[in-house]
């Protein structure tokens, strides 16, 4: 993609251009006594590398157009509408999810690992669930406090991608059970959306 690709057409010359550089040229005769004399000549370096100079300016010349032509990065903006609601999920990450009281294929794992396994399926999708594709989903974590870590978003994969880096707290005066503050910040920022987004 070019803003000016009309210059693309300086290009054409190229074949007259390297005509003129590489074309065979005449010089004058250097008579020898004898063959044997001529055939011994080595070439030197500057007469092997006699056709560097010309490619250099071909690719010059090309690098040249192709810069006044203007190249651009090539994107494609894609616009699909479609009808959904809005979710905001608040995740506890305090101390007591580290209970060991679900199985998960066999296996004891904590309360917040069971949390991403249902909450990951029910944005994305398995066997049982359709997903929320077209749903914003926004999540927000609550230990001793409550923390917005994604706004509501058709981003889904970059919201599992945080609920999955969401950790239970490790110290004291981290944790706590504020799920009054994580419910209100959840209908703030319902609120906060447009009206054709609810």
């Amino acid at each position: 993609m070019f803003y000016s690709p009309w210059y693309l057409l300086l290009l054409l010359l190229l074949p007259l251009i390297a005509w003129r550089l590489f074309a065979p040229r005449r010089y004058p005769a250097i008579r020898f006594s004898s063959l044997n004399i001529a055939q011994q000549l080595r070439p030197t370096l500057r007469q092997r590398l006699t056709w560097l100079p010309g490619a250099l300016t071909l690719a010059a010349i090309v690098f040249l157009v192709l810069g006044i032509a203007r190249p651009r990065e090539g994107r494609e903006q894609t616009i699909a509408e479609s009808e959904g609601i809005a979710i905001e999920m608040v995740v506890d990450r305090s101390g007591s999810m580290r209970a060991m009281d679900f199985q998960i294929d066999g296996q004891h794992v904590d309360r917040l690992t069971a949390i991403k396994k249902v909450a990951g399926e029910f944005v994305t999708g398995d066997k049982e669930l359709d997903g929320r594709f077209s749903d914003l989903v926004g999540l927000i974590t609550f230990a001793g406090y409550a923390d917005g870590e994604t706004p509501p978003t058709l981003d889904h994969a970059f919201l599992v991608a945080q609920l999955n880096s969401a950790s239970i707290v490790s110290t004291r005066s981290e944790d706590g059970t504020a799920i009054g503050d994580a419910i209100s910040l959840a209908v703030e920022k319902l609120n906060a959306l447009d009206a054709r987004q609810k």
